[in-house]
């Protein structure tokens, strides 16, 4: 009786165990990375959870590192991969998903599972 109840215990913690803490990816986007030559820096895949935002993952990821700054539109791109817009005249962080010139700022993209978002340092002129 008494070693019935251990395994019981035991099968008990194991499941626990496996089910809780478990961080499963509610999705992936790819990401890539152009520098000002159109050459590609960084190309690779971000799995994301659901309260994940775009600007902390690609802060936070090893390669990536973007840096910017808050403004009052929204997050302020100035550096990815190591490539800063500073070090060059009239040029910007252009944001594509899935192929198309993104709308909205970085501070409003949705992460959604799927899709490729491209940056690339680009001059307007």
């Amino acid at each position: 009786m008494k070693r019935l109840f251990l395994v019981t215990i035991f099968l008990v913690t194991l499941f626990l165990v496996a089910c809780g803490g478990s961080k499963d990816s509610t999705g992936t986007i790819e990401v890539k990375v152009y520098n000002v030559e159109s050459e590609l820096v960084y190309s690779g895949e971000i799995d994301f959870q659901e309260d994940d935002s775009l600007i902390e993952l690609l802060k936070e990821h090893e390669e990536i590192q973007m840096k910017g700054e808050d403004q009052s539109f929204g997050f302020y791109i100035i550096e990815m991969s190591g490539i800063s817009a500073e070090d060059y005249e009239n040029v910007f962080w252009n944001i594509k998903v899935n192929g198309e010139d993104s709308l909205v700022g970085i501070s409003q993209l949705k992460l959604v599972d799927g899709d490729l978002i491209e940056f690339a340092l680009i001059s307007w002129e």
